[in-house]
């Protein structure tokens, strides 16, 4: 299963937030993605890279950001 990850490079912590599954409808687990890219609104659409290959979308936590002066 593909387990995904975060890297704040800002920091440089590396989180890791687990399989990828989904719940709708039927449980069902993410394996190998091929491609992904980002949406307007900071979401993520990631493409399987099987034969039964599914698109996934993820909306990540929006981290607030603070000025530094």
């Amino acid at each position: 299963m593909a387990n995904l990850f975060c890297c704040d490079t800002a920091s440089g912590n590396v989180t890791n937030l687990g399989v990828a599954a989904s719940v709708l409808e039927h449980r069902r687990y993410g394996y190998q993605f091929g491609d992904a890219v980002t949406g307007p609104d900071g979401e993520l659409v990631f493409g399987e890279n099987d034969n039964g290959g599914h698109l996934w979308l993820y909306f990540p936590k929006i981290k607030v950001a603070r000025s530094t002066s």
